[in-house]
């Protein structure tokens, strides 16, 4: 098998890959099952604007996946994905540390932004790594979204309920509400994952300008890429949607709480 015939570095950077994978959607979908002490803790109208800012960080996130991808064919996939995950993750951190909605709402805009980075790098990074199989290193890398997509918000919702290990900051820097214990430490581990990860990862040399790919797509191509992209939409709206609905109906009509 192809991939079994790559060095070790390649194989190692590849797991690398499946942690940032992990914390790029964990941090993503940490929030759901934490909209109700939002709307509580922050006074909201409802649970309509907590649910916004993941929205705001979705817009972001998906619909700057193209100028990321073009930074991808242009600069080190590597750097990119380790800014990408230290960007987010400050951003959620930031978010730990305020009770302003519309400096929530800018710090949504930025994690989306830096969120971003990470597919097109990685899917690139990937491919140059596994150039014999990269459809199984690709699918080596999935996993690590859904190790994300489970660990994010089990890891908040026990977070912001139990009283394990709680701290708390000293009163001159303000209070930290319950909800917020989550991002603070998330952010802080995604900062730790973005740093080894740059410091330990292996990057891929590109691609000779004789034998690499156009840099820009033919029209055709554009819309085919772009008709696969909107065929793909509603399975992006459903797994968020259920993923939200799912915790707010529990909480609400069974009594659960976030843990």
């Amino acid at each position: 098998m192809g991939i079994r015939n790559e060095p070790a570095s390649s194989h190692f950077t590849l797991v690398l890959l499946g942690v940032l994978h992990a914390f790029t959607h964990g941090l993503m979908t940490m929030f759901a099952p934490l909209y109700l002490l939002m709307r509580d803790e922050l006074g909201l109208s409802g649970v309509w604007p907590a649910a916004a800012l993941v929205t705001v960080y979705g817009v972001v996130y998906f619909g700057m996946s193209y100028p990321a991808g073009m930074l991808a064919d242009r600069f080190s996939r590597k750097l990119l994905l380790a800014i990408g995950l230290a960007g987010n993750a400050l951003a959620i951190f930031g978010m730990g540390l305020t009770d302003s909605y519309p400096l929530l709402v800018a710090l949504a805009v930025c994690a989306g932004m830096f969120g971003t980075l990470f597919h097109p790098s990685a899917n690139s990074l990937v491919s140059a790594l596994y150039p014999k199989a990269p459809g199984m290193a690709m699918g080596l890398l999935g996993a690590g979204a859904g190790v994300g997509f489970f660990a994010g918000p089990q890891f908040a919702g026990w977070r912001a309920e139990t009283s394990f290990l709680a701290w708390s900051l000293p009163e001159s820097i303000g209070h930290i509400s319950n909800w917020q214990r989550p991002c603070i430490e998330l952010g802080i581990a995604g900062l730790v994952a973005a740093l080894l990860f740059y410091v330990l990862a292996k990057d891929a040399p590109r691609l000779k300008p004789a034998n690499a790919a156009p840099m820009h797509m033919s029209r055709k191509l554009f819309r085919q890429v772009l008709a696969v992209a909107v065929a793909l939409l509603p399975r992006d709206f459903a797994w968020g949607g259920m993923i939200v609905l799912t915790s707010v109906y529990l909480q609400k009509a069974h009594g659960m709480g976030p843990k």
